[in-house]
């Protein structure tokens, strides 16, 4: 039973060491966003909400994060809508320009619910895209803007702009 253990370990440690290379770098963000959930018969709500970031950027041109964003509320059409939480894992394909710009693309999947009325939940799971921009402004920080599609089902959209703030570690 030991040994199993001690080998499943060793294992893991393999895979980890392979899969995330000595060039990847854990990073920490928050952002502050606009959200918009537009349906198609032209009703909108719009609020704005925070969201923190983790992430691993494997190398120049790769990383993946995990986003949580809470926080907003709107009323529009009698019909009062709150984002009680989204949940997003992406891949962000990183374009560097220059030593201290980056663009990037996110694509992934998104969970979020919203809270309709005080009375339900409206949750689901989408693809989610956007595209982005940031800049270095110390050795390890970076701040950036970005325009993400959460969700884009036949009757709505759900959509956010944002500015976010990254610390990179070591």
């Amino acid at each position: 039973m030991k040994n199993r253990i001690t080998l499943s370990a060793l294992t893991a440690a393999l895979l980890l060491a392979v899969a995330f290379p000595a060039s990847a770098r854990l990073y920490l963000g928050l952002d502050a966003m606009q959200w918009e959930l537009e349906s198609r018969a032209g009703t909108q709500w719009e609020d704005y909400a925070a969201r923190g970031t983790v992430g691993i950027r494997l190398n120049r041109h790769l990383g993946f994060e995990s986003r949580l964003a809470s926080g907003g509320e709107d009323t529009a059409g009698g019909v009062d809508m709150k984002l009680d939480w989204a949940l997003s894992t992406l891949v962000r394909p990183i374009l560097p320009v220059g030593h201290a710009t980056n663009f990037y693309a996110l694509i992934g999947a998104t969970g979020m619910n919203f809270r309709v009325n005080d009375r339900g939940d409206a949750a689901e799971l989408a693809a989610s895209y956007g595209l982005g921009v940031e800049g270095q402004i110390g050795r390890l920080t970076w701040v950036g803007a970005e325009y993400l599609v959460y969700s884009d089902k036949e009757n709505y959209q759900v959509k956010a702009i944002s500015i976010n703030l990254r610390w990179q570690f070591d």
